[in-house]
């Protein structure tokens, strides 16, 4: 029998619980009571849970190196502030359960979903022997040594190599399990294979549907959770335009959803992106007039900036999303909010880029359209070398219309292959511009 129904019984589960409860969703309610960010219900629980792990575990990573793992007992003060939340857990607690018994069937398909997803990685079991029967052994082992890692040191030590202290690399979502391994003797294999799971699950699946909710309807909020987990790439194809070549699900270059729940650090982050952009959806209907204005900029910045710590690759792509939204409000409303803003929000990247860099190693290297490029070269993707002679080519004859056009191609394949079916939604803001006229 699988730990987790074992674990589930007792008393530990119990209390972790309730350090979730309390100093996670319940610190954040408490932050979001200072925002004053009008939320539903479902937004309530996302945004608290995302703002108070990012800002919980980027705190106790700071403190690392003066307080090692005395930084943890941070929770107990977090914890305190959430119970002041009390009234409005308990609130939030009956406007669910109303909402579950008004929407029967997109919360069966929900939770179907949910389980789906994490049905790749949550069988994995240990014996009553000791034995383990994983179902990934390649991150899962990275991240479980990490785990154990953070309880001896913050920051953590390299887990191949112990005299080094790891650098470069984003361990926030790590040390967030990590503190429950703190106060509680449960396994690191029950924590990692079982109870994250279902916890990336249940955020990557709510997400997705409260995004599509909030902007538009229910049902297109089921549509987008759906699509998000099960539909796949057009990697299938391949075979149809270059016979002798094998495909799978990242042919494309990028995995797919439902296979990425052993990576935890993709599927929480593909989650916070979601979020983020109903904060910018949000953002599109206030004014720098507006008080929300600036809240609604705080809660971005922070999860933002702190993304970093959680998937260094995340930070770069809503970077780079805030920066445009910046811009094209700065067009629109020629505020000097907007650019007090910006100028904060880089600043505070400032201290994040170090914790994570320490500003030594190579930390990011600039190397433009390198996805498309290894896309198609490779031998395990697309596998296409007849256009890297003629990337080459027009390099040397300095032919710029054809290598322009040639790249355009690449990108193109890029965008429809890795996304599949769910490209052609990319029409969906067309047709309801053409519905408004």
């Amino acid at each position: 029998t699988a730990q987790v129904s074992t674990f589930c019984n007792t008393k530990k589960a119990k209390i972790m619980l309730l350090t979730l409860l309390f100093s996670y969703l319940g610190f954040g309610m408490w932050i979001l009571s200072k925002l004053k960010i009008a939320t539903s219900t479902l937004q309530t629980l996302l945004f608290s849970l995302f703002i108070s792990i990012a800002l919980i575990t980027t705190t106790i990573a700071f403190l690392g190196p003066v307080l090692g793992t005395n930084g943890y007992y941070l929770l107990f003060v977090t914890g305190v502030l959430g119970l002041t939340q009390y009234k409005k857990l308990l609130e939030f607690f009956i406007k669910s359960a109303q909402a579950i018994v008004r929407n029967k069937l997109i919360v069966a398909v929900l939770v179907f979903s949910m389980i789906a997803l994490s049905s790749t990685m949550i069988l994995s079991v240990t014996t009553p022997v000791g034995d383990l029967k994983l179902q990934e052994t390649h991150d899962s082992v990275w991240h479980i040594a990490l785990m154990e890692n953070l309880q001896k040191t913050i920051p953590p030590q390299h887990p191949s190599q112990s005299t080094i202290t790891l650098n470069n690399y984003h361990y926030l979502y790590d040390l967030f399990l990590s503190s429950f391994l703190t106060f509680y003797n449960v396994s690191s294999y029950t924590l990692y294979f079982q109870y994250s799971v279902l916890f990336l699950s249940g955020l990557l699946v709510l997400s997705a549907y409260e995004l599509a909710r909030a902007i538009h309807s229910k049902f297109a909020g089921v549509v987008l959770a759906v699509t998000t987990v099960f539909t796949g790439s057009f990697a299938y194809l391949i075979p149809y335009f270059n016979p002798i070549q094998g495909w799978h699900e990242s042919s494309f270059w990028v995995s797919q959803t439902f296979v990425m729940i052993v990576n935890p650090q993709v599927i929480y982050t593909l989650a916070l992106t979601l979020m983020c952009l109903l904060l910018f959806y949000k953002l599109s209907l206030s004014t720098p007039l507006q008080k929300i204005y600036l809240a609604l900029h705080l809660a971005v910045i922070l999860l933002c900036a702190t993304s970093i710590g959680f998937k260094s690759y995340s930070w770069v792509i809503l970077s780079v999303l805030y920066a445009s939204v910046l811009l094209i409000e700065l067009i629109r409303h020629r505020s000097f909010t907007t650019i007090v803003v910006g100028v904060g929000y880089l600043l505070f990247c400032v201290p994040l880029l170090w914790l994570i860099t320490k500003f030594a190693g190579n930390t990011f290297c600039y190397h433009p359209l390198w996805f498309t490029n290894s896309m198609i070269e490779s031998p395990d993707r697309v596998n296409y070398l007849q256009w890297k002679f003629l990337q080459d080519h027009y390099v040397l004859k300095k032919n710029i219309p054809r290598l322009f056009l040639l790249e355009a191609k690449k990108i193109a394949i890029f965008y429809f292959g890795n996304l599949g079916i769910r490209s052609f939604f990319i029409f969906l803001p067309l047709i309801f511009i053409l519905k408004k006229n």
